[in-house]
């Protein structure tokens, strides 16, 4: 500046020797005026601008340096700008430095750290210019942009990020409140925290976090109680710097865990009614409100993954009880199939023994009295026609005995195994039916437990039914074969074959108890049907062990 008000003296003399006449007041009012309006403009600007030499040493600093970070222009002017920039920093600067020194007007933008007279760091944006060889400069002009704000919001949207894929990285509700509470603690840099559940009773905490370590506690705060019971009925959050002394604290959990100072948030759902609280306490200092601010969105964030753990741990019990009520059922569904084969044997052995034996008596009876009679033949011979009569139906009853008898419990399953029984009920229904059987393989000498052959052969039964009524069939093709440890029985007819939607038909109960059966044996069951070239179905049972209904080779 003294420079210049000398250069205009020069020429104020050049004027006065005749080559320009210039006012001297004027050119001096013009000149200071100017000045005065451009320092104006840097010492209110929002930026600091600095120029600095070629060693990085303050040559000029505008006055907004002490508004933004707090030191006098004078304090650090002859310094050097690298015993302010952050040590992470340093590096990068200087090298930025080295390049624009090299190169005449050459710029640079970038950002860096640098120390408040707190002791703080702010970050700022910064413009460089090399103007070391611009005689009116001399040196590297550097505008300096405080952008602290922008870059802690942008470094908290990030953590939050951050603590977002932490939360969502499980469906436990437990395990997602502790990472809650270590990151809400974390997040404003206090020592401790808790959090909670709201439930019929109040707000229900587990655990508490204390310097890192968690520590089971169990406390329930009813609502208006305390600060988190409070949070149930104002649905506000709190920022309390002075624990002890305020009123709404419960004394007991201030004393016991020392706490000075803390913040409480609502946990808030979809329709913004109170589900939690997170809470943090013991900062170093005060909290501020840009601590509530950001224990708020975290919050925010923790509610959308707490609503939808919950949802899932809903879920998982409907689905726990819904197999809970498949396996009773399932139980008594075995049960029932043998308390019910139970009541077939014992009523078909009664049949059998009693009935039949009674019949054989009549006939023997019969047969005595026909002796008789036969002794005068002549006079008798009504009589004699009548016990043949008589002795005729005896013989079909005894038939019809034998055949429900059967039905209901075949011997021969008991007595020679399930490759017999099958083989048996294959020539009855032949003979029944017209429909030609064709057994082409059976295990011989396999002895499974009753269980197994019993629903075995009662799924063969049930087939052959189907086939009788539904398949417009003439001819069945039997296998049952043992492969590995699994017994394969597999019956296919030649009829017009079984839809997707006969098979899908919740109401087929024929299919839906072979399903069953196959499903208590811990085996497979499928149907397979092919428009006019028939149905086939498979039953693979494991000889390993049944399941828990189940018996054992």
């Amino acid at each position: 500046m003294e420079e210049k008000i000398e250069n205009y003296h020069e020429s104020i003399e050049n004027g006065i020797s005749g080559k320009r006449k210039i006012p001297e007041k004027s050119l001096m009012e013009n000149q200071i005026s100017s000045y005065n309006f451009y320092k104006a403009l840097a010492d209110n600007s929002l930026d600091i601008k600095i120029t600095v030499n070629d060693k990085g040493e303050f040559v000029y600093v505008s006055s907004s340096v002490k508004r933004i970070l707090g030191y006098p222009p004078n304090e650090i002017k002859s310094k050097s700008i690298l015993n302010y920039i952050h040590r992470d920093d340093i590096r990068r600067i200087v090298q930025i430095f080295s390049e624009l020194r090299s190169e005449p007007n050459s710029i640079d933008t970038t950002e860096f750290r640098l120390k408040d007279s707190e002791g703080d760091w702010h970050y700022f944006q910064s413009i460089m210019k090399n103007l070391l060889e611009d005689p009116d400069v001399n040196g590297i002009l550097i505008n300096l942009r405080d952008i602290t704000k922008l870059k802690d919001a942008e470094n908290t949207v990030n953590t939050l990020l951050n603590i977002s894929e932490k939360l969502n990285a499980t469906l436990d509700v437990d395990h997602i409140m502790d990472v809650l509470t270590v990151e809400g603690i974390n997040l404003i840099g206090s020592e401790s925290g808790c959090s909670g559940l709201r439930t019929a009773e109040g707000m229900m905490c587990k655990k508490i976090f204390l310097s890192g370590t968690p520590e089971i506690f169990e406390y329930c705060w009813s609502p208006d109680q305390g600060i988190p019971g409070k949070v149930i009925t104002t649905k506000d959050s709190f920022l309390i710097n002075d624990a002890k002394e305020n009123q709404n604290t419960t004394k007991e959990f201030i004393d016991r865990f020392g706490i000075n100072n803390l913040i409480c948030v609502p946990i808030v759902d979809s329709e913004n009614e109170v589900m939690g609280f997170l809470e943090v306490m013991n900062k170093s200092g005060n909290f501020t409100e840009n601590d509530l601010n950001k224990l708020s969105s975290l919050a925010q964030i923790a509610s959308i993954t707490i609503r939808n753990a919950l949802a899932y741990q809903k879920i998982k019990l409907a689905q726990f009880q819904v197999k809970n009520s498949r396996e009773q059922l399932r139980r008594l569904s075995a049960h029932l199939q043998n308390a019910r084969e139970e009541e077939r044997t014992r009523i078909a052995r009664e049949i059998h023994d009693e009935l039949g034996q009674a019949l054989t008596g009549l006939k023997m009876d019969i047969s005595w009295i026909n002796k008789k009679m036969l002794v005068n033949e002549n006079e008798n011979e009504p009589f004699i026609n009548k016990l043949k009569t008589m002795s005729n139906l005896v013989d079909a009853t005894i038939k019809t005995v034998r055949k429900i008898s059967s039905e209901l419990r075949p011997g021969v399953l008991d007595y020679l195994g399930l490759s017999a029984a099958i083989e048996w009920q294959a020539q009855e229904f032949q003979n029944r039916t017209g429909i030609y059987c064709n057994i082409i393989t059976l295990p011989k000498d396999m002895e499974l437990d009753q269980e197994r052959s019993t629903a075995i052969f009662r799924i063969f039964q049930e087939t052959l039914t189907n086939v009788t009524r539904h398949a417009e069939a003439t001819q069945i093709d039997v296998r049952m074969e043992i492969q590995g440890n699994k017994l394969i029985l597999m019956i296919s007819d030649n009829g017009k074959g079984i839809t997707d939607s006969e098979i899908k038909n919740t109401r087929s109960f024929g299919l839906l108890g072979m399903r069953e059966r196959t499903h208590l044996l811990g085996g497979e069951f499928s149907i397979k049907g092919i428009p006019n070239l028939g149905t086939t179905v498979t039953v693979e049972i494991p000889l390993d062990g049944v399941i828990e209904s189940g018996g054992t080779l």
